[in-house]
């Protein structure tokens, strides 16, 4: 559209000129995605924005190409980047962010690569690098990713790690563009989840009055009632329709590109036929420019920088459709023969100009540079091309696909890969990547691959495969057997200096022992295969042996020490420049320790921090997970539900599925639906042995019995240990539902363990006892353990006790459950208070409290508020004048 036919947008530009204003003000981040269907003016739109604010945005701008499966990975960005470097030089780029050799994944004329020996380390700094960039850029930055619909998995995940973190850096605008009509399922998924944290926009087609306005512009006077209902009839409101349509008036939409080309000079025509085989922009000195003249003065092609491409795809696939099949292959040969581009592009030309030799090896050389890249589902992508097109001798080239499958998280494909490469060769290292991704699928067969891998490993290089068995084991499959290969394991490091599976060795070996009670032998072993891997580099055995920590001091009940854990995970991936991506799993840590120690808005703002990391589906569900139960305590049971239908196909281990059993008898509980409950209780006791998983066994044992299955459950109780008051405390709650305990004993159990919520329904369940033999002490039972509810605002609680008070006439009054004094700052509040004293600023508060900027800000407002305070440094002195702080 010309720009006197820009109409019928004027919502959505507004609300781009509205974040740009926010943006260029420091005060947000935002995420913009504009979907609509082919010609429906997505480009349009930004070019006008763009055009209105001026040069007082920065933009970095890329398109996501149409090469099917064997696609560019990280296209949009490295366009976006190479941009960067030719205005800013290497030096500038280098001066303005001293780890920018990290961008020469995509970047090559950044330098070489900075390559270490975890490819997944390499990835995540990269995402890492890349937001570290639009951090230091002069603000407001926009970041301007076109046509995902297209777009490859990796350019999918670093776009989805951007948007959920840019919030941190504040000042960027994350624009993304799709069409409706040629996203896939993944795509789909993919951008209703980025829908989460983002603004989103479909455009919709003209309306009659807007296609008259575009109309006039196009005509320059008043069109006709003809043309207008004309226009409007065949172009049903798309505008890039009226404009074609207002060109000449063929049979159909599509003929009229292929007419309007019939119209040119014949050379015109035949440059403008073989652009349409190149799939993306095409450089000038490949094109004689005075040929291709009338076409863009037809509006058939614009350019693009020092490059010419079609002005819509939509034109560019009409004219390739015109195309005769001879005339198509002979075209792409030519392009093949002549094209400095990317391998990938290279080999797509080959493929379609018939030449499969020729393909082949363009094909590899692209896998080669896509594994380069660290894009490993591009990588794996162009592998079984070139799997598909090299016939007999593919083992190398099969093995080296599984070693990418399971990087790329590819594991159906990774698992029939390995089997296919088993058949004729065993291998140590294949057999423990299909254990592991078989374990991934929820497979079985995982811990017979181990066994073999250890069995083929040569002698002197055992160590990692044992070690990969002792973890396994350790999960649940015989403690003796787990320790005894562990010793084996940490032997056949030791011999062969493998400081990483000694790490691995040393941290089971030292869960085992706190496992069984010995947290003074097992905790400094456990400290000791921390320094261990600190010490190598081990980056991967490091994060392992500190989310151990966490995990174990919180399965002991020791909530302080098990969040000071996770906090020192947190810094040890800040320490690496991961805190965005391995310290997702420490995030789920600290959810878990908060939530449990009844510090409830904590364990939230850490979810939605730990969320905005863009977690691993995996990791995504214990977040959520986590808030569901917050969720359901606190009297919301249509989160649950939306959990449960969300985590149950990535449910498969012991850890991950019985927390969601428990979910869900929880759920169907509070909804009233006790013969549900009670069918999934026992279903799940029957299908599972719960003496491997005792730490979630016992919350499952606990909501079964609740669920009126508990008369039937005695002997698994009698089986299942009891290690630490956790599960101590559990074990006394099962007692007491099933009679052979008082509430009282759980309620002291529950307080020893920390946890307040349990504590408060444990007292309620004792008071109701006692009401009509101890009224006295009833009484003081509700009144504990309504306070213990009103701090947590566990609302169908709080209306339990309310209930069973008036029924017995007892008075609870109204618990002052604020703190901070007179001001009445929650303990929250108290915290950040704590950090503007000390003259932390918002990103800072952030950090510290792993919380997010936003959410800092929203607390120091409501402090500023309670104080009466006009500014931070007015609401600190309030603090240190009334001793707050």
């Amino acid at each position: 559209m010309t720009n006197a036919g820009f109409v019928g947008r004027d919502t959505e530009l507004s609300c781009l000129m509205e974040l740009f204003e926010k943006a260029r003000d420091g005060r947000a981040a935002e995420a913009v995605l504009i979907g609509g269907e082919g010609g429906i003016g997505k480009s349009r739109l930004i070019a006008e924005w763009l055009g209105r604010v001026g040069d007082e945005l920065r933009v970095l701008s890329g398109g996501c190409v149409e090469l099917g499966t064997a696609g560019l990975p990280f296209a949009p960005f490295t366009a976006a980047l190479r941009a960067l470097v030719r205005e800013l030089g290497s030096e500038g780029l280098y001066g303005l962010l001293p780890g920018a050799s990290d961008l020469a994944w995509l970047v090559p004329d950044l330098g070489p690569t900075r390559s270490t020996i975890d490819r997944d380390l390499d990835r995540a700094r990269l995402f890492e690098r890349i937001l570290a960039l639009l951090e230091v850029l002069d603000h407001p930055v926009a970041l301007i990713i076109e046509d995902v619909h297209w777009a490859d998995r990796s350019t999918l995940d670093l776009l989805n790690f951007l948007i959920c973190n840019q919030r941190s850096v504040g000042g960027v605008i994350t624009v993304v563009t799709y069409r409706l009509e040629d996203l896939d399922h993944e795509r789909r998924g993919r951008l209703a989840e980025l829908a989460r944290v983002a603004t989103r926009m479909v455009l919709p087609r003209l309306s009659r009055r807007e296609v008259t306005a575009q109309l006039r512009g196009l005509v320059g006077a008043e069109p006709s009632a003809e043309l207008v209902r004309e226009i409007c009839r065949r172009s049903e409101g798309n505008p890039l329709f009226v404009e074609a349509l207002h060109a000449g008036d063929p049979e159909r939409v599509g003929d009229l590109f292929v007419a309007r080309v019939g119209g040119l000079p014949e050379r015109t025509r035949r440059a403008v036929r073989e652009l349409s085989v190149a799939m993306s922009a095409v450089p000038f000195w490949m094109i004689d420019e005075a040929s291709i003249r009338p076409a863009l003065d037809a509006g058939l092609l614009i350019v693009d920088g020092d490059t010419y491409c079609f002005r819509h795809e939509l034109i560019r696939e009409s004219v390739y459709r015109s195309l005769l099949p001879g005339e198509r292959a002979a075209l792409h040969r030519r392009y093949a023969e002549t094209i400095e581009g990317p391998p990938a592009e290279r080999a797509h030309h080959w493929d379609r100009a018939g030449e499969p030799a020729r393909a082949l090896e363009d094909f590899r050389r692209a896998a080669f540079e896509a594994g380069a890249s660290l894009a490993y589902t591009e990588q794996l992508d162009l592998l079984e091309r070139v799997l598909a097109l090299e016939g007999p001798g593919r083992g190398k080239t099969r093995e080296l696909a599984v070693e990418v499958a399971n990087l790329a998280g590819e594991h159906e494909r990774g698992e029939r890969l390995a089997t296919e490469l088993l058949i004729h060769e065993r291998s140590a290292r294949i057999l423990q990547l299909r254990a592991r991704m078989r374990r991934h699928l929820g497979r079985s067969g995982d811990i017979d691959d181990l066994r073999e891998a250890v069995r083929l490993a040569p002698e002197g290089q055992k160590a990692p495969a044992l070690a990969g068995l002792a973890s396994r084991l350790m999960e649940g499959f015989g403690a003796e057997e787990a320790e005894a290969v562990a010793e084996s394991a940490m032997e056949a490091a030791q011999v062969a200096g493998d400081d990483a599976s000694l790490a691995i060795a040393m941290i089971c070996l030292s869960t085992l022992k706190i496992r069984a009670g010995d947290l003074t032998g097992g905790f400094p072993r456990l400290w000791e295969a921390q320094k261990i891997a600190r010490a190598g580099g081990h980056q991967g055995a490091l994060m392992r042996a500190i989310h151990y920590e966490s995990h174990l001091l919180e399965a002991f009940g020791e909530h302080e020490g098990a969040i000071a854990a996770a906090r020192k995970g947190i810094a040890a991936a800040e320490e690496t420049g991961l805190a965005r991506t391995s310290g997702a799993v420490h995030c789920i840590d600290l959810v878990e320790a908060l939530a449990v120690w009844g510090h409830w808005d904590e364990a939230l703002e850490a979810i939605e921090r730990g969320l905005e990391l863009a977690p691993t589906p995996a990791l995504r569900a214990h977040l959520l997970r986590h808030r569901a139960f917050i969720a359901l305590a606190r009297g919301d049971t249509l989160l649950p539900a939306m959990v449960i239908e969300e985590n149950r196909p990535l449910a498969s281990d012991p850890h991950e599925l019985l927390p969601l059993i428990v979910l869900e008898i929880e759920l169907a509980l509070a909804q009233g639906r006790h013969d549900d409950a009670r069918s999934i209780a026992n279903d799940a006791v029957m299908e599972h042995d719960l003496r491997q998983a005792s730490r979630f066994a016992w919350p499952l044992l606990v909501a079964a019995a609740e669920a009126g299955a508990g008369e039937s459950l005695r002997d698994v109780r009698a089986d299942l240990g009891v290690t630490g008051p956790i599960q101590r405390a559990h074990a006394v709650h099962f007692d007491a539902v099933t009679g052979s305990a008082r509430w009282d004993d759980a309620a002291s159990a529950w307080e020893t363990a920390g946890n307040p919520y349990r504590t408060a329904v444990a007292l309620t369940r004792a008071a109701h006892a006692l009401v009509t033999s101890d009224r006295a002490t009833s009484i003081a039972r509700w009144v504990r353990a309504f306070e213990l509810a009103s701090d947590l605002r566990a609302e169908p609680l709080l209306g339990q006790i309310a209930g069973l008070a008036r029924r017995t006439g007892a008075s609870l009054g109204k618990p002052d459950t604020r703190s901070g004094g007179a001001f009445g700052l929650t303990p929250r509040e108290m915290d950040v208070l704590r950090l503007v004293v000390e003259g932390f600023d918002n990103r800072r508060i952030a950090a510290e409290l792993f919380i997010t900027a936003k959410t800092a800000s929203v607390h120091v407002s409501s402090i500023k508020a309670k104080l009466g305070a006009g500014s931070r440094t007015e609401a600190a002195a309030i603090a240190r004048r009334h001793g707050l702080a």
